[in-house]
């Protein structure tokens, strides 16, 4: 099977996206299948000391990267328009490359499913659109999105990608519900399946001693890792740190970057908070180093967010065998999933006074911190494992190109020559044989 995977973020960038799909390119190739990824060439999201440049190719997996306008820590008038012209750049690089017999998209951006369309009429090829965040009801529940005009276009374009994909993939039964219920997607379209972990690679990591080159020996540590953005409502964590100034060993660690990052930074520099660290993205192997280090781990989502979405640095928190304290609106997924299996403490999202007495929970009781972070890495062992959840993919996929029709001769068009558009690049691997 030939397999075109359509992502704006793949590594280097560190976010949960780029490493879940990287996973499901090489799972895909492992089990013998011809694999293409394009993608953005890697600007945000790095590892400290890590800059631009053009990554190195992977064993078994073709990577076209392409450049395009700024999608990321933007004005969103930029990313916007950035978003807009991802599909036809997409396209274009990956129909000069390969004919796929399936394409799988990750949204978002949501705009890249125009080019998995693309594909479905002009190659007869599976259309898979993986929804993460469903898109626009979150930019709007998060107060990003306002105009009328662009909400119509932008729920236009999503009545038109779902009616367009064969199969529609979601990691929760909450998004899947909300396809069903508010988007009137068929049931037999959507197919449910949770975003996976490894949860042997945290004990694959060497130790680096973070809490002693960062002077932390003695603190309690709660670490939040990953993107600083305005849906996370980390100004929770600010108040909350706030109210809990005068436990001095406790120390809240934010790992990552984002656009909030720099109004995060001047809130705690005015509110003269000695117990808020930044520190910048860390590599995978790295971060799983400083993951077996800490004491808690904690989540956070704005009240603004009313859609099921499930973050996927939990299933990390889990797998590391560390407790978490969530603040959460009840219309996420993780809390059926926190209080299925113990690992951690629920919150209401957006109320400091909760979250800071369900921290001082586990900085007291460090029983049953240690009680949860086992029940979490068990539940993940027997939930969310990267193989079952690799498995049901690649079922997807054949599905997918089982009920692809062919043209009226029963084959495939034919490769086409496309003009090179912008500054795109493919990673030198020995070619496939077509």
């Amino acid at each position: 099977m030939k397999v075109l995977l359509l992502t704006d973020s793949y590594p280097p960038e560190i976010r949960s996206a780029a490493i879940l799909m990287q996973e499901l390119a090489q799972g895909l190739a492992a089990r013998g299948h011809k694999v293409w990824v394009c993608t953005l060439q890697p600007r945000y999201n790095l590892a400290a000391g890590l800059r631009y440049g053009k990554p190195p190719p992977e064993k078994n997996v073709r990577i076209l990267r392409v450049n395009s306008l700024p999608v990321h820590n933007t004005p969103l008038w930029l990313r916007g328009l950035g978003e807009l012209t991802l599909p036809w750049l997409f396209f274009a690089r990956s129909a000069a490359f390969v004919n796929p017999d399936v394409v799988a998209i990750y949204s978002p951006p949501l705009t890249l499913g125009l080019a998995g369309a693309a594909f479905k009429s002009g190659r007869h090829a599976g259309m898979v659109l993986n929804v993460q965040d469903l898109f626009p009801q979150h930019a709007i529940d998060a107060g990003v999105l306002k105009c009328p005009f662009i909400i119509s276009f932008y729920r236009r374009l999503e009545n038109f990608l779902y009616r367009a994909a064969h199969t529609i993939a979601v990691h929760s039964p909450g998004n899947r519900n909300f396809l069903m219920e508010q988007r009137q997607v068929p049931a037999e379209k959507i197919a449910v399946i949770p975003n996976w972990v490894d949860p042997t690679l945290p004990q694959r990591c060497p130790p680096l001693n973070f809490k002693k080159n960062w002077h932390l020996e003695h603190k309690f540590v709660l670490l939040f890792g990953g993107v600083l953005g305005p849906t996370q409502g980390l100004e929770l964590v600010i108040a909350a740190a706030d109210r809990l100034r005068h436990h001095h060993d406790l120390v809240f660690l934010l790992v990552g970057d984002g656009a909030a990052r720099r109004r995060l930074e001047q809130e705690v520099k005015q509110k003269r908070l000695s117990n808020v660290w930044f520190r910048p993205f860390l590599d995978p192997a790295q971060y799983q180093a400083l993951l077996a280090e800490v004491d808690v781990c904690f989540l956070t989502l704005s009240p603004a967010v009313k859609t099921p979405v499930v973050p996927s640095k939990l299933l990390g928190y889990m797998a590391a065998g560390k407790p978490y304290v969530a603040a959460l609106n009840a219309e996420s997924d993780a809390v059926a999933i926190t209080l299925d299996s113990g690992a951690g403490l629920v919150v209401p999202a957006g109320d400091p006074q909760s979250f800071s007495q369900a921290v001082l929970t586990l900085y007291r009781d460090k029983t049953l911190a240690q009680r949860m972070g086992r029940r979490g890495r068990d539940y993940v062992q027997t939930h969310f494992s990267k193989k079952n959840c690799l498995d049901r993919y690649e079922a997807l996929l054949l599905r997918c190109t089982a009920v692809t029709s062919r043209g009226p001769t029963g084959k495939r068009p034919k490769l086409c020559s496309l003009p090179n558009w912008g500054h795109i690049h493919a990673e030198a691997l020995p070619p496939f044989p077509f």
